[in-house]
């Protein structure tokens, strides 16, 4: 029978080998675990869904006796006033919902990329959580006139002490709240949105830990007082220390980080995405799953998806290759299907040399 460990071997980056292209060792200074058992992990499938889940989790906080004791935390590229429960929905916006949450004496985190205007919006909804007692800031930190951060997601500890993340291709933007008919007409989409495809993942027990750790490590990363604005000037704590996070469920996960390949002269934490593969424990099922959410380093990779049988991934340029490769070498078949309805990139991904065998 096959074992977890052989599942383990067989789809997880091995973070401690050295000498290879491209590089998959974890920073040197994180906290990050190799992988996580006893999690508890849910496919959250188009915007509604992903935005949907923000939504109830926050409710829950407002409702409570004690929301000064929970904690949320959101990485985005940026964000937008999109109601989360539809145009016609009970729930206000998702900029409302924080501003509001922190309010109650929620901790909101809030950290978006710097890049053009969505860095003005996002900059100007850090300083109003800021001056509610929260803490936001954009990073500027990427390289050349077109970079730019590309994390998403957001984690959380509810008043009942219980901690989630959610790992996802879904911005707080207008334009990535869909359902999954992808409907040519929607009353409930956003009149600036469309049809488009969105994948996430929510994870409950360690893993969370991870998530939560990798913005830490971006928050309380030495350069972030000069390369973030309002300045990142306090740090923040651990909020886990000693303790851990009880198991959730029988799934097995490894989050994944790229780094940018410029030397700078400096050690930094910083990482430009976040990626979440993981596997299904034989406890919870007899077949093994590749999960991974945006581990893409191009415009036209980040808008493609790939599918094969029950597995998913998006093809990226490292940590795709890594995956890629261990889907053909199981005898998989890949087909590639597009993020954005009519949009074909298939050819942009079928010409890369990455992938031996049929695909």
């Amino acid at each position: 029978m096959t074992s977890l460990q052989d599942l383990k071997d067989k789809w997880f980056v091995d973070v401690d080998q050295e000498a290879v292209f491209p590089p998959q060792t974890r920073h040197h200074e994180t906290k990050i675990q190799p992988d996580s058992d006893g999690n508890l992990v849910q496919p959250l499938i188009d915007g509604a869904a992903i935005m949907g889940d923000f939504h109830f989790r926050v409710e829950e906080m407002l409702n409570s006796d004690n929301p000064e004791e929970c904690l949320v935390f959101v990485a985005a590229m940026g964000i937008d006033p999109v109601k989360l429960l539809g145009e016609n929905g009970p729930a206000k916006d998702a900029m409302t919902t924080m501003i509001e949450a922190a309010e109650a004496g929620v901790k909101v985190y809030f950290l978006g990329s710097g890049q053009g205007n969505m860095g003005s919006k996002s900059k100007s909804f850090a300083e109003k959580l800021i001056a509610r007692g929260s803490q936001g800031a954009i990073d500027k930190r990427f390289p050349g006139f077109a970079g730019g951060h590309h994390q998403k997601f957001n984690a959380s500890r509810g008043p009942d002490g219980k901690w989630s993340a959610l790992v996802s291709s879904a911005d707080f933007f207008f334009s990535r709240w869909d359902t999954p008919d992808h409907a040519a007409e929607n009353p409930e989409r956003p009149s600036k949105g469309g049809p488009t495809h969105d994948f996430g993942l929510k994870v409950q027990g360690s893993a969370v830990a991870d998530v939560v750790g990798t913005f830490e490590e971006r928050w309380n990363d030495p350069s972030s007082a000069e390369g973030t604005s309002p300045p990142v000037l306090e740090p923040m704590p651990d909020f886990f220390g000693a303790s851990s996070i009880p198991p959730a469920g029988s799934h097995s996960v490894q989050v994944l980080r790229s780094f940018p390949l410029i030397e700078k002269g400096t050690e930094s934490n910083t990482p430009e995405l976040l990626t979440l593969p993981l596997i299904i424990s034989p406890v919870a099922a007899p077949r093994s799953h590749l999960l991974q959410p945006l581990p893409t380093q191009t415009i036209q990779e980040r808008n493609s998806v790939t599918e094969c049988l029950n597995r998913s991934i998006i093809v990226g340029e490292s940590l795709g290759q890594h995956a890629g490769n261990k889907l053909v070498e199981s005898g998989s078949k890949l087909r590639v299907v597009p993020f954005h309805l009519g949009q074909s990139l298939s050819g942009e991904i079928i010409k890369h040399t990455w992938f031996a065998g049929d695909h």
